[in-house]
């Protein structure tokens, strides 16, 4: 199961792309930690959440908490066209349209950014 780019029509449904960026719908095959997903491999960091460093306990809850909300689900995400090492930066939404970065600042398991 690979990534998808999605360009026009329909790709718009549930989000926003910026300038110079795509969006791609795929499934999540892994979380690297509360802020950082895999989507069929291709890594994403979501943008505008913050949420506690890795080794502490409550950097241990959000990434359950995220592993919760999307592992193994398909997403579709708007990537900002802007990356840092491997990892791209985007908005990520579940089938039924909800952010999941915003899932997790209303719940106060991570910040806003």
């Amino acid at each position: 199961h690979a990534v998808r780019v999605i360009r026009g029509g329909d790709a718009m449904r549930h989000a926003r792309a910026e300038p110079g960026g795509d969006t791609v719908s795929g499934r999540v095959s892994h979380v690297r930690d509360a802020g950082t997903i895999e989507l069929d491999g291709l890594t994403i960091r979501l943008a505008a959440l913050q949420c506690a460093e890795n080794g502490t306990a409550e950097a241990d809850d959000a990434k359950r908490r995220m592993a919760a909300l999307a592992s193994g689900r398909e997403l579709t995400c708007s990537l900002s066209g802007k990356g840092d090492h491997e990892r791209r930066i985007g908005s990520c939404f579940l089938s039924d349209g909800r952010n999941i970065a915003d899932i997790m600042i209303k719940e106060e398991v991570c910040r806003r950014w």
